[in-house]
């Protein structure tokens, strides 16, 4: 279902299956989820790990792309959420301090690519008119429900342009770890195009609801 900030159920968590220290669950946030792709491709790079990623909301204000989400969702390509088509300066994270244990981020391209203006950080599209744009807002977030692993997607210039260094002088701030960056085109996995990306992870190790050392994962389990 596509929700509101009036609507947006309470995701309390799966924890039924925190027990299964062979088959962890852990908690997803999807932030400018387009339609879903990033958080999959998170999902299944849990599973590489061992764990079951399962969405606790998305966040998309698109409504095509979020619409596109919601049809996935109902022919079963996706796992269903709660998604959030509202702008994020409304979004509350707060009730999932404790609860989100991986937050994707697709965060807007346009004011980095080399097909637009490179207006960089000054674009609105980025940080928005007075600071408080769709990157300033996934900061907030991030520092609201505290996951223990951040994880960002951009184009290629958002990181070698130095256009990232803020974002990651406040992931630093806030007690987070960021590894180097991982540059990537999709042609490199079997697609047809280029497509050069950048990813970024982040995380530390005092939030989020719990993480699991096993066998597979590597992960100490801890309860917050």
């Amino acid at each position: 279902m596509i929700v509101n900030a009036d609507t947006l159920p309470l995701f309390t968590g799966r924890s039924e299956r925190c027990d299964d220290m062979d088959r962890p669950v852990w908690n997803s946030l999807g932030l400018c989820s387009g339609v879903g792709l990033l958080d999959l491709a998170v999902a299944i790079g849990c599973e590489q790990l061992g764990v079951d990623c399962r969405p606790a909301a998305a966040c998309e204000w698109d409504s095509y792309a979020a619409a596109t989400m919601l049809q996935r969702m109902e022919d079963q390509a996706l796992e269903p959420c709660p998604i959030w088509g509202g702008d994020m300066r409304d979004f509350n994270a707060v009730p999932f301090r404790g609860v989100v244990d991986v937050l994707a981020a697709g965060l807007p391209c346009q004011p980095y690519s080399v097909a637009g203006k490179q207006l960089g950080n000054v674009d609105k599209r980025s940080h928005g008119d007075d600071g408080d744009g769709p990157i300033p807002q996934f900061l907030r977030i991030v520092a609201e429900c505290r996951p223990a692993v951040v994880f960002c997607e951009n184009v290629p210039t958002w990181v070698r342009g130095g256009f990232f260094r803020p974002v990651g002088e406040e992931l630093c701030r806030l007690g987070y770890k960021i590894e180097d960056p991982l540059f990537i085109t999709a042609e490199s996995v079997g697609a047809s195009h280029r497509r050069e990306r950048v990813f970024v992870l982040a995380h530390s190790a005092e939030f989020g609801r719990r993480t699991f050392r096993t066998e597979s994962t590597g992960f100490e389990r801890r309860a917050i």
